[in-house]
């Protein structure tokens, strides 16, 4: 299966060919313009690169969230098109299961974090076994400080909200708080990519109505009051 994927969830965009699994080309960048200058861009060298025509293409992934409010409205829209003008499934995949994929090496439990915003961050906690990711808490928003005050044990924390709230999770945890390194905190395509492969054969799942998985209100509701 070729398929290509796309991450617009935080701050980094990625995006990847897959080819049964194997990485054909990734091309991932940390700006601060919106998404929307560089991903097409972005998506007609990744394609090119891979030697996969388009018209080869299997199927596309995408993060659907949480994250980016209008990061993730890019992203799904641009693979909503693409998906409808080839006639191929698309699926979603969490932008926090992504992040976590990157560090299946873990022996101890792994925090994903995307920064929210307002004091927040998204997060969700997972463990390995084996290589096998297995979720031990669902995605929510919350403050840095709540979350160090209910962790327990050791953890790995890792994405852009680890780096931001750095000081105050080391400060709630102490030696329970391991951090990643910051190159490893991006959300990798070729990541979204594997999870959308697993998606799509689980019976041949596919989403036809793929929406944005907000967790919260974006900040235009919040200030309207609704």
């Amino acid at each position: 299966m070729n398929i290509l994927a796309v991450d617009t969830a935080s701050r980094s965009c990625s995006v990847a060919v897959l080819s049964e699994q194997r990485v054909l080309s990734e091309i991932s960048i940390l700006a601060k313009e919106t998404h929307s200058i560089h991903l097409m861009e972005m998506v007609e060298s990744a394609v090119r690169r891979s030697g996969v025509p388009k018209q080869e293409l299997d199927g596309y992934a995408v993060t659907m969230g949480p994250g980016s409010f209008t990061g993730l409205r890019i992203g799904i829209s641009t693979m909503k098109g693409f998906a409808e003008a080839n006639g191929k499934p698309l699926v979603g995949v969490s932008s926090l299961d992504a992040l976590a994929l990157s560090f299946s090496f873990s022996s101890i439990p792994v925090c994903s974090m995307l920064d929210a915003g307002r004091g927040e961050v998204y997060f969700a906690v997972y463990c390995f076994q084996e290589g096998v990711m297995k979720t031990k808490t669902r995605e929510m928003a919350a403050s840095p400080q709540q979350i160090a005050a209910d962790l327990k044990e050791k953890c790995l924390f890792v994405g852009d909200g680890s780096e931001t709230y750095r000081e105050t999770i080391r400060s709630g945890c102490g030696q329970n708080a391991l951090f990643s390194e910051p190159s490893r905190n991006s959300i990798r395509a070729a990541h979204v990519a594997v999870l959308g492969i697993e998606r799509m054969g689980r019976q041949g799942i596919t989403d036809t109505e793929l929406i944005p998985h907000y967790i919260r209100k974006c900040d235009a509701e919040h200030k309207m009051g609704h």
